[in-house]
C-alpha cells in the first residue's frame, strides 16, 4: 500500500520536473513505470551532454535506462538495463585525483550496453602534461557489455568483468570475460597495434621500433571472493623495418651507429624478426577504486625498457648475426648493450 502511494504521489512530481528540465536545457526524458517492488521507472533520453568537470565529459545520440530508488533517503540509486548507442565519452585521469569526485552517491549499474560509440582516455598526471603530443588513447566500441559496475569496483568491473569488441585506435580489439567455479578469468587482445601510438607516453624511449607494430595479449584471474589478481602480458613486436639507434647516444657512438644503420637494419630483418616479451605481475581488486596510485607512463616506460633490453639480448644470443658482424665482435655488442641499458 505504501510503495503504491509513493509512486501515485511522486508520478506526477517526476513528470513535472522532466517537462521543466527539457523546456530549460533541451534534454527530454520520456519515462514511463516497470514493475518492481519499490519505486522503479524507466527513461529515454535523446541527444544528451553530461559532464563531471575535470574528469568525465559524455555525448549520447541515444540512451536508455531503469532506474530504482531502495528507500525513501535516496542514499543509494540503482540504475539497470542502461542501453547507450552514438556515444563519445572522454575520460581524463590525472594522477593526483580520484577516479571520481567523492560528492558523487554511491550507486550500482546493472547490464550495461554500448554501441558504435567512441571512448577516449586521456592521461592529464603531471608528469605527461610536460610532453608535446597529446597522450590519449582512443576505443571504438561495437558493442561493449558488462552485468555489474558498482562505485566501490567501477575500473576492476569496467576493464576485467566486461566483454567488448572494437579497435584501438585502428587496431583490432577485443576483451572477453568468463568464470569457472570460483575463478573469475578475463582476456584482452590487440592485433597490429602501431608502436607509435605509445610512444607520447614514454618520452621516446620507443625509437628503437618506431615503424613496428605489436600484438598484445593479456590474461587476468582471481578468486571470486579474493582482491588479488594475476596478471599475464604477452607481446610480439614485428614489422621490424625501422630498427634505428637513440637519438639520445653519446656522439662517437651515434656516428658510428649512423654509419652501420644500414647494414645493421638488414642483419636485424633478417636474423630477427620477432621481439617476443612477456611480463607477469600481482595486482588488486580494491586498488582500482582509486586511479591516483596508476600513472601509466611509468608503466609504459617500463615496458619500453624491458623491450629495448629484450631486442638487445636477443641480437647478442644470435650466432650468425655475430658472424656476420665480423670485426665488431661480442664484446663491442656488450659496449652499445651497456650503452642502451644507461638510455
Amino acid at each position: 500500500m505504501l510503495t503504491a502511494l509513493y509512486s501515485i504521489v511522486m508520478a506526477p512530481v517526476l513528470r513535472a520536473f522532466f517537462i521543466l528540465l527539457g523546456s530549460t536545457t533541451g534534454v527530454w526524458i520520456r519515462f514511463e513505470k516497470v514493475r518492481g517492488d519499490f519505486f522503479s521507472y524507466k527513461a529515454c533520453l535523446d541527444g544528451v551532454k553530461l559532464e563531471i568537470p575535470d574528469h568525465l565529459s559524455c555525448e549520447v545520440k541515444t540512451c536508455s535506462l531503469e532506474f530504482s530508488v531502495l528507500d525513501f533517503s535516496l542514499k543509494t540509486l540503482i540504475v539497470s538495463n542502461v542501453y547507450l548507442e552514438g556515444a563519445r565519452l572522454e575520460y581524463n585521469h590525472a594522477s593526483d585525483k580520484d577516479l571520481l569526485p567523492p560528492t558523487l552517491p554511491p550507486f550500482l549499474i546493472r547490464n550495461l550496453q554500448i554501441k558504435e560509440s567512441i571512448v577516449i582516455f586521456s592521461d592529464r598526471s603531471p608528469k605527461t602534461l610536460t610532453l608535446k603530443a597529446p597522450t590519449a588513447l582512443t576505443f571504438h566500441l561495437d558493442d561493449y557489455r558488462c552485468e555489474a559496475l558498482h562505485s566501490q569496483y567501477l575500473l576492476f568491473n569496467a576493464i576485467f568483468t566486461s566483454q567488448m569488441v572494437g579497435r584501438l585506435e585502428e587496431a583490432p580489439f577485443s576483451m572477453a570475460y568468463r568464470e569457472e567455479g570460483e575463478k573469475g578469468l578475463s582476456q584482452w587482445h590487440v592485433q597490429g597495434l602501431p608502436t607509435q601510438r605509445l610512444a607520447p607516453f614514454v618520452q621516446g624511449k620507443l625509437d628503437l621500433i618506431e615503424k613496428s607494430s605489436m600484438n598484445i595479449s593479456v590474461s587476468n584471474e582471481w578468486l571470486v571472493n579474493y582482491d588479488d589478481i594475476t596478471m599475464t602480458v604477452q607481446i610480439l613486436i614485428f614489422d621490424l623495418l625501422n630498427f634505428r639507434s637513440p637519438a639520445l647516444l653519446p656522439v662517437p657512438t651515434k656516428l658510428l651507429a649512423d654509419a652501420l644503420s644500414v647494414f645493421i637494419n638488414h642483419q636485424i630483418n633478417q636474423q630477427v624478426q620477432e621481439i617476443p616479451v612477456t611480463f607477469q605481475f600481482k595486482l588488486r581488486k580494491d586498488n582500482f577504486l582509486d586511479l591516483k596510485d596508476i600513472n601509466i607512463s611509468d608503466i609504459l616506460t617500463a615496458f619500453a625498457d624491458a623491450l629495448t633490453k629484450a631486442i638487445l639480448e636477443k641480437s647478442l644470443k644470435n650466432q650468425m648475426l655475430m658472424k656476420d658482424m665480423g670485426l665488431l665482435g661480442l664484446d663491442t655488442l656488450l659496449d652499445i648493450k651497456k650503452l642502451f641499458d644507461k638510455y
